[in-house]
């Protein structure tokens, strides 16, 4: 008798163990849905009652699903700080302070920056090398900073972003055997594509750029100014 009596406490343990976990999967399978999987992207089915905005945050459950492997977590997706590189060019005129009549230049130039990304915001400093072209050739050295606003909140999952951004700088130029020192804007629209995935985009800007050099005569550059390049969150 205790023999069976051992036995059935232990059917019965196991029983209750049983029916803990399986009630748990259960509560698990109700959180979340998964409809649709497409490379990274997934469309998901929500509980009645829940509600999500874009670009929110989810947290999902660790535990190993039925196919063996380990669910994926959401998170910031590395994309908190960055690291981009552009090329530029544009048609500008330039004025002299002197009353010197107006004239069209070229300007080529390079961009380098690093920032920080909240999502909604991305700041830092931007370092600059342009080189303009007119009757005489001018080169100047930008150091200063940029800021964008981002329409879509930009976190993992979000592939293609638009948003309205700007940079300033304190600029040295040297032309000839003259050198100044000057100030330089630049505001306009920009668009992300991460065609490579959650940590590389493709970005181009189209914007205003104004510029300013000289110290007795001023010298003022203006025009549409369009930029490409690349970005590297992480």
């Amino acid at each position: 008798m205790a023999v069976k009596s051992v036995r059935l406490r232990d059917i019965c343990l196991l029983g209750g163990v049983f029916f803990v976990f399986a009630g748990a999967g259960e509560a698990l399978a109700e959180t979340v849905r998964v409809e649709k999987v497409k490379g990274n992207q997934a469309v998901i089915r929500l509980p009645q009652g829940m509600r999500v905005e874009s670009g929110q945050e989810l947290q999902v459950g660790s535990s190993v699903g039925s196919s063996g492997r380990m669910p994926a977590t959401s998170g910031s997706g590395g994309r908190e700080h960055k690291i981009g590189g552009s090329a530029e060019i544009s048609s500008i005129s330039s004025s002299s302070s002197s009353g010197g009549t107006s004239t069209s230049a070229t300007t080529i130039g390079v961009t380098g920056t690093y920032g920080w990304n909240t999502g909604t915001w991305e700041y830092g400093p931007e370092i600059s090398l342009i080189m303009i072209s007119s009757t005489t050739s001018t080169t100047y050295y930008s150091l200063g900073g940029f800021v964008d606003y981002n329409l879509t909140p930009n976190v993992a999952g979000q592939d293609f972003i638009w948003g309205a951004g700007g940079s300033a700088g304190i600029n040295s130029t040297s032309g000839g055997s003259t050198s100044s020192s000057g100030m330089n804007f630049f505001a306009g629209g920009f668009n992300k594509w991460f065609p490579l995935g959650h940590a590389v985009s493709l970005r181009t800007d189209l914007g205003l750029s104004y510029s300013q050099s000289g110290s007795t005569v001023k010298i003022t550059q203006t025009g549409l100014l369009a930029k490409a390049g690349f970005e590297v969150y992480f």
